[in-house]
């Protein structure tokens, strides 16, 4: 197993993978965030409890 992520074509398929993987989850979280930090903001300025 070792010889084959050292194995330069698989080894940048593994990483690019990776990256793609982190870089979609990272901006799902950051949309998430943002959504419900507008979404609060807008409830505590409108006077209304969020919970």
């Amino acid at each position: 197993m070792l010889k084959l992520l050292k194995d330069r074509s698989f080894g940048s398929l593994v990483l690019s993978q990776f990256l793609g993987a982190f870089n979609d989850n990272a901006f799902k979280q950051l949309i998430l965030l943002l959504t419900v930090g507008a979404a609060t903001a807008g409830a505590i300025t409108a006077g209304k409890r969020f919970w």
